[in-house]
């Protein structure tokens, strides 16, 4: 075997135990129609050219011409034959055990792809934002689990910087999170939920139902941690207002957020969906008067890698019970929404 791998000034290949010289490969013999492989393994399969031809749908006189063709291509017989019996010769044999193995690999590879297709198998991993999984991912995985159920999925909860690393290091399908600056990404838009504030019921008038940014910063704000892109999309708001964040507890989980709320730790500023959600009973939500506060999520794809069939289908439902046909490509802005 060492010897293959030194005789390097002729291009060798190993393969299995065998030195392939690379010259092989313009010859002729090497542009053999895989139909004429079939037809001689089903031959030596059957030891009878009327029985192989009954198989295949041809002829005996279609199939002997194959098996002829196949040996005038070679330049050896394959088969000796008599009036009663067809017999694979020396080197018939050694080329039926190889195509044999050659032709029930490549079936196993083609029914897997058809199986894959169909989504009779396959995978889907995705990385998505915590609050998207809290409201939007139970009911996809429902949907897409009813319909097809041999697919397994696999999710990971994660910071838009989680999300990506799935996805460009460990080989996620896709994700689902804000739209932020990331090369070799693509973001399709999904959805946008407006920020509302969540405040404790005794720090706020009963009759308010909308505050002013500047008002709310001055509030003791509970607060998503700086790693999220929505607080960077906060912070930038109040520097173009000329205004600064009051924070004073920081979590990385908006249900955590809406907790220290109900127990009147401070105003939470979170997605509305996430609000609605929960079964307020000591807190509130207030609109914010004069700030375009958002969670926009997005379908997030790595560029110049095809999803597989079944991830694909995955998408096309996300978007399906978004109410989206054919999601355009939006523009990227540094910082993005809500995570």
């Amino acid at each position: 075997m060492a010897a293959c791998w030194r005789r390097l000034d002729r291009f060798i290949i190993s393969y299995s135990g065998t030195c392939l010289d690379m010259k092989h490969f313009l010859n002729p013999i090497t542009n053999i129609n895989l139909k004429l492989i079939q037809g001689f393994v089903l031959v030596g399969q059957q030891k009878s050219f009327k029985r192989a031809a009954e198989l295949s749908g041809f002829t005996q006189s279609a199939m002997s011409a194959q098996i002829r063709t196949l040996e005038e291509q070679l330049g050896i017989p394959l088969f000796n034959r008599t009036t009663r019996n067809v017999e694979l010769t020396e080197e018939g044999a050694h080329l039926f055990r190889s195509a044999k193995r050659a032709i029930e690999e490549i079936g196993v590879s083609l029914a897997d792809i058809q199986n894959a297709i169909d989504l009779k198998a396959g995978h889907v991993s995705i990385a998505c934002s915590p609050s998207f999984a809290m409201d939007g991912l139970a009911g996809l995985i429902a949907e897409f689990g009813h319909q097809y159920p041999d697919v397994s999925i696999s999710i990971r909860e994660a910071s838009i910087d989680g999300i990506v690393g799935a996805i460009m290091r460990d080989g996620f399908d896709f994700g689902i999170g804000p739209v932020v600056e990331v090369p070799d990404l693509a973001f399709e838009h999904l959805m946008s939920d407006p920020i509302v504030a969540l405040f404790p019921t005794a720090m706020v008038p009963t009759k308010t139902k909308s505050l002013p940014f500047a008002e709310l910063a001055e509030m003791p704000l509970l607060l998503l941690n700086e790693s999220t892109a929505f607080r960077q999309q906060l912070n930038e708001i109040a520097a173009e207002k000329g205004v600064q964040i009051r924070g004073r507890f920081e979590f990385s989980q908006a249900s955590t957020l809406v907790a220290m709320a109900e127990a009147g730790l401070g105003v939470a500023l979170v997605p509305d969906a996430v609000a609605q959600q929960q079964n307020l009973k000591a807190s509130r939500v207030i609109k914010i008067r004069d700030a375009k506060l958002l969670r926009m999520y997005a379908v997030i794809t790595p560029t110049g890698r095809n999803l597989s069939p079944a991830a694909s289908r995955m998408v096309q439902i996300l978007k399906l019970r978004q109410g989206i046909g054919l999601v355009r490509k939006i523009p990227v802005e540094t910082g993005g929404a809500a995570s």
